[in-house]
């Protein structure tokens, strides 16, 4: 009987020893599990974009309008970045001719993509535009163009010297500037180096160093300016230093923009609102002769833009603070132009041409934006 006792009793603990054990296991690998969720998260620096996919695109009702506000539902979900691993080639720079230079680069979903800066007649470089290659060649002979044109991307200052005089639209493709040095670098390597036309340079990320000066009448010069470009696959960041040198009376001004056609970019979030936007079709535009057709006019630092082709590939676009925009205090503030019939315009703006504000010699002012895509499931 006693024998019997005991082997129960050993049965009893070998069993519930099993159970203790599994119940162990259990939480530790759902332990390793949420560590392994915070790790992603952290490593995928999303904390920039936390507002970009919080309110959900089928939450809030497009609107073609002009400045009417979208009503804002709750609940539904907008595509979430892929979280499929991403390739990490670096980047191809090619001197394409005496005029461009490309930048290739692997999207997340392997595709082959390129950023174009372009030699303008005045010197300066600019950014030209953003395409995705269809024969994923280098360099690419057939490409769509996701984004970008003639027009400006970095910024646009209306400069003048006296109150109530006409004002001139300075930098860029406005012209009013003038180049003083343009510089190549292996930014992890903090190397410079040149090309010739048809050479190219792998790096990890490259780094252009711009100097200009901002004049009136392609003359006076009234600010000294450093833009700083840090590309890497995917992304953008341009980081601007003006220095004023001259006292001016500056209007409405843009410091972040990008053109875009409608067919790759017809519909806009605006991140700090969450109100969507949707352009007229691509053929069709409700700006005139007479009325211009400015959406949004909100207070943002972000914004996403996408068409209803390849509507997977979001373009984000931003800026980092908002004194670079008067703190929202202007008419305009963060706007989507439906500028004609084929294309679109983001701006961030800053200032009111009707008060000609006045910046003296020795202001100085420190903008960072960015331009960036990426693919949703």
């Amino acid at each position: 009987m006693r024998k019997k006792a005991v082997r129960y009793i050993i049965l009893f603990i070998f069993t519930a020893s099993l159970l203790l054990s599994a119940n162990i296991n259990r939480i530790a690998s759902y332990t390793n599990i949420q560590a392994l969720k915070y790790s992603s998260s952290k490593n995928n620096n999303t904390a920039p974009f936390t507002s970009i996919y919080s309110l959900p695109q089928s939450a809030a009702v497009v609107k073609s309008a002009v400045h009417a506000k979208p009503s804002i539902a709750v609940q539904p979900s907008t595509p979430t970045p892929s979280t499929a691993a991403k390739p990490n080639n670096g980047l191809t720079v090619l001197r394409k001719d005496q005029k461009n230079i490309d930048i290739y680069f692997s999207m997340s979903n392997g595709k082959k993509s390129f950023i174009r800066i372009e030699n303008k007649s005045n010197g300066t470089w600019n950014l030209r535009s953003w395409y995705l290659s269809k024969d994923n060649q280098i360099p690419s002979k057939d490409a769509i163009l996701l984004a970008g044109s003639s027009s400006d991307w970095e910024y646009v200052l209306r400069v003048t010297d006296n109150v109530n005089t006409p004002y001139q639209f300075s930098g860029g493709s406005h012209y009013n500037e003038i180049l003083q040095s343009f510089k190549l670098y292996d930014n992890i390597k903090n190397k410079e180096f040149s090309l010739s036309t048809g050479q190219k340079e792998t790096v990890e990320e490259l780094k252009i160093i711009e100097d200009t000066y901002l004049t009136l009448n392609d003359q006076t010069k009234y600010a000294s300016v450093r833009r700083t470009y840090i590309i890497k696959p995917s992304r953008i960041d341009l980081y601007t230093d003006f220095d004023f040198i001259k006292d001016v009376f500056v209007g409405t001004s843009y410091v972040c923009m990008l053109p875009t056609s409608k067919t790759y970019g017809r519909n806009i979030k605006f991140n700090d609102t969450g109100n969507i936007y949707r352009t007229p079709s691509s053929g069709t535009t409700l700006t005139t002769d007479e009325f211009e057709n400015y959406i949004g006019k909100e207070k943002t630092l972000s914004v996403e833009i996408w068409g209803d082709s390849l509507p997977s590939y979001r373009c984000l676009v931003g800026i980092g603070n908002e004194e670079m925009v008067d703190n929202f205090q202007n008419q305009l503030k963060v706007f989507y132009w439906d500028l004609n019939k084929y294309g679109n315009k983001l701006y961030f703006s800053k200032y009111n041409n009707e008060d000609y504000t006045f910046v003296t010699k020795g202001t100085k002012w420190s903008n960072h934006a960015y331009w960036e895509y990426r693919i949703v499931e």
